[in-house]
């Protein structure tokens, strides 16, 4: 996963990317911290076989980044992080928008298998 030449050239006046046109600010915000992420000096996503792998990566990546991610003492500590913590489904929405609008690139065999996926779920619930 790496940033595109659109998203590059997203840059605000303090030279951050920063997008503007997303319609919700909940995946906006999101969305702008994926980028930042992406553009630090350094950050590497390693490699992953499908979106499934993509999008666990991002939000690891992303609570431990913004949320403050770090090992807990006990269920109590961990419990009262991950309540405020970005909801997971957020941030793959955001990846999902970052790449539908072309600011990211994934693998196309990953996005192929998850097209297909896709097929196959709306199939069978056709089918029912």
């Amino acid at each position: 996963m790496k940033l595109t030449s659109k998203a590059l050239q997203s840059r605000n006046m303090m030279g951050e990317l920063q997008l503007h046109d997303c319609p919700e600010p909940s995946i906006e915000t999101a969305a702008n911290r994926i980028l930042m992420c992406m553009d630090n000096p350094g950050f590497e996503f390693g490699d992953y076989n499908n979106m499934t792998e993509v999008d666990k990566k991002l939000v690891v990546i992303y609570w431990k980044e913004y949320d403050g991610l770090r090992p807990f003492k006990d269920w109590r500590e961990f419990s009262a992080w991950f309540v405020p913590a970005t909801n997971g489904d957020i941030i793959t929405r955001a990846k999902r928008w970052l790449h539908e609008h072309n600011y990211i690139w994934i693998k196309p065999e990953v996005v192929s298998k998850a097209r297909n996926q896709e097929a196959r779920m709306r199939n069978a619930i056709k089918g029912t």
